[in-house]
């Protein structure tokens, strides 16, 4: 009786063992949402109206993304800015950004990064919170 037990632990420890999914060292996709901050104008008279400001945009790991490798130096510049509501591609030495032109301020990165159309071709720099606009428009 007690030899069946045993060989009843070790097979149910096997099967636990078995059946556990191993973890992975890929990249993963994140996408990030900010929610509106601020609010409106709470109905009082001294209240003064606040700004509801909210950004989104998707981040994709250069591992995975189907965006080239950019060199600043081997880009076209850009002949007109984008209009505010136009994608944008922010692309850093690990992550590369979707997001609209109007957004771009609220992304916050600490590096350097490059800014490009939706055509490919070079729009900005970002030097930390700096925006350097490259298009002589």
């Amino acid at each position: 009786m007690l030899a069946a037990g045993t060989l009843t632990a070790v097979l149910l420890i096997g099967m636990v063992v078995a059946m556990t999914p191993r973890p992975t060292n890929g990249p993963v996709a994140v996408s990030a949402t900010t929610t509106p901050v601020g609010g409106l104008d709470d109905g009082r008279s001294d209240a003064v109206p606040r700004s509801i400001a909210a950004a989104s945009f998707t981040a994709v790991p250069n591992a995975i993304a189907a965006t080239p490798i950019v060199r600043q130096s081997a880009v076209e510049v850009a002949a007109v800015m984008p209009d505010l509501d136009d994608l944008v591609l922010v692309y850093t030495p690990d992550v590369t950004y979707r997001m609209k032109w109007a957004d771009l301020a609220f992304l916050g990165l600490d590096g350097s990064a490059l800014v490009l159309d939706a055509d490919g071709r070079l729009v900005a720099r970002l030097d930390g919170d700096d925006i350097v606009v490259l298009v002589e428009d």
